[in-house]
């Protein structure tokens, strides 16, 4: 129970600051996923399989399902969803500019559904993109893609493609998005999740808010906590 509450507290600092409107979903569980998704097809309570816990990559496609759904909304106006796992930490001075002026390049133009912002373990650079906004600030998207969902921007407008998957993925592999999507990464060493700190030996990189018990990656379950627009949630 502390590791969840030192993980809810680590996130909610971070977001306090958000220019943006914030809101938090239901985490699945493995016990959880089927009253939460009941629609979805070959949800998986085993453990262990292979060299992946099915039941926790299960209820990750749940949890990112309930996200999709909350921010497709006839209600949402956003152009744009930025969707955070629970165990990111990220630098606030440099995080939210960037990624406003990100939001603002011409990146748009480019054809793209989804965003994956700095993956692990990717092995081919493929073909890089240039986009540049107003402030001439240049930045490059790529089609090469590592491993990890701990940072996705979608298009909003595009959520619907990836609501129509109505049978589990593996959801932090790129190969699992929907086949008539878009994917690009980009990486300006913006976001890590926090278990990642003390595999690169940057445990000095943790905020002085967060607990040491955040680098422990897990599931956990979360109430929906409706919140104010630009606040963080209540943990």
């Amino acid at each position: 129970m502390k590791e969840r509450k030192d993980r809810c507290l680590c996130m909610a600092s971070q977001l306090n600051n958000s220019p943006f409107p914030v809101f938090k979903i239901t985490a699945a569980t493995v016990d959880t996923q089927f009253e939460l998704c009941p629609a979805i097809k070959g949800l998986d309570r085993r453990g262990n399989v292979g060299t992946r816990n099915r039941g926790g990559q299960s209820a990750l496609f749940c949890s990112n399902y309930l996200a999709w759904l909350h921010a497709a909304a006839p209600s949402s106006k956003a152009d744009f969803t930025v969707v955070l796992e629970d165990d990111v930490v990220f630098d606030q001075a440099q995080f939210w500019p960037e990624l406003q002026n990100f939001l603002d390049s011409d990146c748009e133009d480019h054809v793209w559904d989804q965003i994956l912002v700095d993956t692990i373990h990717m092995k081919k650079p493929g073909k890089q993109y240039l986009c540049t906004n107003q402030m001439e600030q240049k930045r490059t998207i790529t089609s090469g893609l590592g491993y990890g969902t701990h940072m996705q921007i979608f298009r909003t407008s595009s959520l619907h493609k990836y609501l129509s998957q109505m049978t589990l993925h593996t959801t932090d592999k790129w190969s699992a998005a929907p086949g008539n999507t878009t994917l690009r990464g980009w990486n300006p060493n913006l976001v890590l999740q926090s278990s990642q700190l003390k595999k690169l030996g940057i445990v000095e990189k943790l905020p002085s808010f967060c607990g040491r018990s955040t680098m422990h990656s897990d599931i956990e379950s979360f109430a929906r906590v409706p919140t104010t627009p630009k606040l963080a949630f209540e943990c």
